[in-house]
């Protein structure tokens, strides 16, 4: 109690100076100083704060103004383009690599016109040559030179893959017409052309040694004898005569018979890519 009465002690009137006064006033006021000081420094800190933040805020919106100004905006519609686009580009690939997988081919038709040809000359034992299309003697003939010509003309360029050959066939009949002898040999090895073209184009020449060939039958008694010269094509597992010439072994006198194909229509198979 004692304390608490200290804190309210009566001061007589008389006690009062000017002195005393304004150490009560000091007492009393100095609180509220330091009350004010320290809102003023709160304030100040506040305001520094806010500073801060508004540069920071600042700052921001000019790097959010940067990075908005560098964006492009695509529309809803444009953006449903671009993914049915895309679509269809990665639907194609997958087709076309889907097809190459299965290297689908097919087989067509191209029409073509050949031509099977040769010119021969018959020389004799004197060293003399005769021209074609007469009657010989069979002691008078020592060899025929043979010159075949082949060509056949495509409607369109293609990949042909064929192979020929010239062969001499030696043939003995009975008089009846039964086939009693015969030896074939090669004067032209089989020979293969391939390329991509509209056109084929075959030259061979052959010598045929007439002497010896009738010296192989001379002892043959009874019906015809001959020996035949043929140019041989082979295609799409076919082989034809395109050219021949038949030459008789045993009469005295005889005459050549040929045979050629002129203008021959035709048609070949050819493997068509589905790219094509």
């Amino acid at each position: 109690m004692d304390d608490k009465n200290n804190k309210f002690q009566f001061i007589d009137i008389e006690d009062i100076t000017e002195e005393s006064v304004e150490n009560n006033i000091e007492i009393v006021s100095s609180p509220e100083k330091v009350k004010v000081d320290n809102v003023d420094t709160k304030e100040n800190e506040v305001l520094e704060v806010r500073e801060d933040t508004k540069e920071i805020v600042e700052n921001h919106d000019e790097v959010n103004d940067i990075d908005i100004s560098k964006r492009h905006h695509f529309s809803f519609e444009a953006r449903i383009i671009v993914s049915v686009i895309a679509i269809l580009i990665l639907f194609v690939g997958a087709c076309f690599l889907g097809l190459k997988v299965i290297n689908h081919t097919t087989t067509k038709l191209v029409g073509y016109v050949e031509n099977g040809d040769f010119t021969y000359q018959l020389c004799l034992k004197n060293a003399t040559c005769e021209p074609e299309n007469i009657t010989y003697h069979g002691d008078d003939v020592n060899i025929i030179k043979m010159s075949f010509n082949y060509d056949a003309n495509y409607e369109e360029k293609i990949n042909y893959n064929k192979y020929y050959r010239v062969t001499s066939v030696i043939s003995a009949y009975s008089n009846d017409g039964n086939l009693l002898y015969e030896k074939e040999n090669d004067l032209v090895d089989r020979t293969n052309i391939t390329d991509n073209d509209s056109k084929i184009s075959i030259n061979e020449i052959v010598v045929i040694d007439y002497s010896k060939y009738r010296n192989l039958v001379k002892n043959y008694e009874g019906g015809k004898t001959q020996a035949e010269v043929i140019l041989y094509l082979e295609e799409d597992n076919e082989t034809r005569k395109v050219a021949s010439l038949v030459i008789p072994l045993t009469k005295d006198n005889f005459e050549l018979t040929k045979y050629t194909t002129t203008k021959a229509t035709r048609s070949a198979k050819v493997e068509v890519n589905v790219w094509d």
